[in-house]
């Protein structure tokens, strides 16, 4: 499996999955930008 898939599928499954779950996306951003700040 190529690495421009293995993301295309990764990104898929975040967007099924935030679809259920909205708030844990704005948990998710918060996150990725705490762990990027440092």
């Amino acid at each position: 499996m190529r690495c421009e898939d293995y993301r295309g599928a990764w990104a898929l499954i975040l967007a099924e999955f935030f679809m259920f779950h909205p708030d844990l996306f704005f948990l998710f951003i918060v996150l990725f930008i705490f762990i990027t700040n440092f």
